[in-house]
C-alpha cells in the first residue's frame, strides 16, 4: 500500500478507508508497505501463499498465552509527617510574600487540617489567628 496519510488513524483504518483526525502537529507520514500479508492480515482477505515454509511461520493458534502477572505487593512509601507539613508552610509563605493572602489561609487551613501535631502546624495556627482565617 503506497499513500500519504496526515493526521492519525491506523493503518487498519487506512486500508478500510476510515478518514484520519486532524494532525495536532507535524508533517504527513507516507505509508510504504508492498508486503501483501500484512495487507491481507489487515483487511481479513486471503493472502499469496507465502515463500517460506509453513512449520517456519507461528501463528497466533500456535503461541501461547502468557500467564498474567501478579501484581507486586507494594506498600505505600512512608510519609514524613514533618517534611510534607514544612512544604505546606512554604508554600504558604510564598503566597503570602507574592500578595495572595486569599491562598495563604487555604494552605494554612489545610496545614493545621492535615498535620496539627507538627511544629508547622502550630506556626500556620498561629498564622492563621493573626491573618483572620
Amino acid at each position: 500500500m503506497l499513500g500519504t496519510l496526515v493526521g492519525t488513524r491506523t493503518l487498519k483504518d487506512a486500508v478500510a478507508g476510515v478518514p484520519s483526525k486532524p494532525p495536532v502537529d507535524g508533517p504527513a507520514v507516507t505509508v510504504r508497505d508492498p508486503d501483501a500479508r500484512t495487507l491481507a492480515a489487515l483487511t481479513g482477505a486471503a493472502a499469496a501463499p507465502a515463500a517460506a515454509a509453513p512449520a517456519a511461520r507461528k501463528t497466533d493458534e500456535a503461541i501461547a498465552p502468557a500467564a498474567p502477572a501478579a501484581p507486586a505487593a507494594t506498600a505505600p512509601p512512608a510519609v514524613d509527617a514533618e517534611a510534607e507539613a514544612k512544604k505546606l508552610l512554604q508554600f504558604a509563605e510564598n503566597f503570602l510574600q507574592a500578595n495572595m493572602k486569599h491562598k495563604a489561609i487555604i494552605k494554612y487551613e489545610e496545614l493545621v487540617e492535615k498535620y496539627p501535631q507538627t511544629e508547622a502546624g502550630k506556626i500556620a495556627k498561629a498564622k492563621l489567628a493573626t491573618l483572620g482565617g
